[in-house]
């Protein structure tokens, strides 16, 4: 905004000076300005009656001999008498029911509102969030598990038993199943690949049990590879360790189509991967093996339980491990061309081999520890003895 001249009274201003100039003084304040007029206010209305007083005073004049009761305004309300005054009313006592009840409404669902943060805060407590939607579900087939359920599970199942475990499921009770927990066991990676996998695990899972295994026979038949002795969970880790395998060797193999064909069976075998499914979790990264090579995998699992004390006592050599498994897989229908049976036997044991001396030879340092009563000397015993 600027200032003018206009804008200041001539009191203002300096007076009497030599140059003729007019100028103000230095403490100078504007008080002129423009502005609008202000509207002036309306004033109400007089009262006014819808009757005009003329009429009224013609009227009395002519009913001036009849007696009548006079009131003060002809615009006299009647209360009592008046219908309109008589709905307001009833419209006022039914909006202030309605507003009682609209108030025991909130009331009670304010009740209801604490009473279910009581019961969601006492079920989490309880359950977990994977637990909880499974009981939303009418087939507990295909529930996710978290390693909090598992560990609750194993805790029951051991605390319980198979029975007791059971029996709550069949209650009702969202736990895993107990080929879960043992599938839970294995301590499945969440790398899916073959690089950094858990196939030490797997393979202490798969205990060897020479006083039960059957005695190691050619196979002649494919239905003679059938290990009677292996278990859902044992035969589901033996296939996803076949694929390892696999994967192992299909770099030698790359440049043979038929080969890599024979080797990779897709859903051959639905009932043993189940381990391999859990695990695929981009579902490319794993490998599910042939009929054929898991065929050839078993031969060679079962040479290697029938050779075990063998084994152990240093008197039998890889190459006659493999020389061994390579007889019972003489009628195998894998192409020769790479010597793929060969590749698939000696990477198997390669890896049974190591797990089986390891195996033994923390048994003997826990052996030898507990007797010495030094962890130093208990390991240079278990080593002297290897």
């Amino acid at each position: 905004m600027f200032m003018l001249p206009a804008h200041f009274t001539s009191d203002q201003f300096e007076l009497n000076r030599v140059d003729g100039i007019r100028k103000q003084k230095p403490l100078a304040i504007p008080t002129v300005f423009s502005h609008r007029p202000m509207k002036k206010g309306r004033k109400p209305p007089a009262k006014r009656s819808t009757i005009d007083e003329i009429t009224m005073k013609k009227r009395r004049k002519q009913y001036s001999g009849i007696s009548c009761d006079e009131f003060p305004s002809p615009m006299q309300d009647f209360p009592d008498e008046d219908p309109e005054n008589a709905d307001d009313s009833d419209l006022h006592g039914k909006v202030a029911e309605v507003t009682r009840k609209l108030d025991l409404a909130r009331k009670e669902l304010r009740k209801m509102e604490n009473k279910y943060e009581m019961l969601q805060k006492s079920i989490r407590s309880l359950f977990n969030e994977e637990q909880l939607n499974a009981l939303s579900k009418p087939v507990r087939r295909g529930c996710t598990w978290s390693d909090e359920t598992i560990q609750k599970g194993l805790k029951l199942r051991l605390a319980c038993g198979t029975n007791g475990y059971n029996l709550l499921i069949n209650c009702g009770y969202p736990l895993p199943s107990e080929r879960t927990l043992r599938l839970k066991i294995f301590q499945t990676s969440r790398s899916t690949s073959y690089e950094n996998d858990d196939h030490v695990h797997l393979l202490n899972y798969m205990h060897l049990r020479s006083e039960d295994s059957m005695s190691f026979s050619s196979v002649n038949d494919e239905d003679e590879v059938e290990m009677e002795e292996l278990g859902d969970d044992e035969a589901n880790s033996l296939f996803y360790l076949t694929g390892r395998t696999v994967r192992q060797i299909l770099p030698h193999i790359s440049g043979c189509e038929k080969c890599k064909d024979a080797v990779e069976g897709g859903d051959e075998l639905p009932d043993v991967s189940l381990l391999t499914e859990l695990k695929d979790y981009t579902g490319s990264s794993l490998i599910k093996p042939s009929k054929s090579v898991f065929a050839v995998v078993k031969t060679a699992e079962r040479c290697l339980r029938d050779q075990r004390e063998s084994i152990l006592k240093g008197v039998i050599t890889h190459s006659r491990i493999v020389s061994l498994a390579l007889e019972g897989t003489e009628s195998s229908d894998i192409p020769t061309c790479h010597n793929v049976i060969g590749k698939l036997i000696k990477n198997y044991t390669r890896t049974r081999l190591h797990i089986l001396v390891r195996e033994f030879n923390s048994k003997l340092r826990s052996e030898n520890s507990v007797k010495c009563g030094s962890r130093s000397i208990g390991m240079r015993m278990a080593l002297h003895k290897l």
